[in-house]
């Protein structure tokens, strides 16, 4: 793989904001790069989300990954919520994701995270394609709720 993952900085705010932006658009979002940069500005700054970046040969960032820190309370240990998954088109159907996604669950493994939790939409199969093979399981236990507000 020709790409360098590295953890993200403010220096990367701006590339990582186009991204962001259009993996909010994927999802039915509006166009927004002012909430994006300011949303990702704020979790790197506060330091209370982890962000990784994949980098190409030319230093231009192709895809991230965020993940949230958390907690179960039913195994009493940490978790963390991988949120975001994002790789930019022309980059894609390279490893990047892979790659991406496989640096989240070696941090977890390092810093000692029980579970890592995510969700994608239903049509999403390349998505699902990709963390069935990584060995996250399909949970068909547990509903899930939400509430906008």
């Amino acid at each position: 793989m020709d790409y360098q993952l590295v953890k993200a900085q403010l220096s990367d705010l701006e590339q990582i904001a186009v991204l962001f932006d259009k993996y909010r658009q994927f999802y039915e979002q509006g166009e927004d790069i002012s909430l994006s940069e300011y949303f990702i500005k704020s979790r790197l700054i506060e330091k209370n989300s982890m962000i990784f970046v994949a980098k190409d040969m030319s230093n231009t960032i192709c895809g991230f990954c965020q993940a949230f820190p958390s907690f179960s309370s039913i195994l009493a240990k940490r978790t963390l919520i991988l949120n975001d998954l994002f790789v930019s088109r022309k980059h894609r159907r390279k490893g990047v994701a892979s790659a991406l996604v496989t640096k989240i669950i070696s941090v977890a493994v390092i810093e000692g995270v029980d579970k890592i939790d995510l969700q994608t939409h239903p049509e999403n199969i390349i998505a699902r394609n990709l963390y069935e093979r990584l060995g996250f399981k399909l949970d068909d236990e547990y509903l899930s709720y939400e509430r906008l507000m």
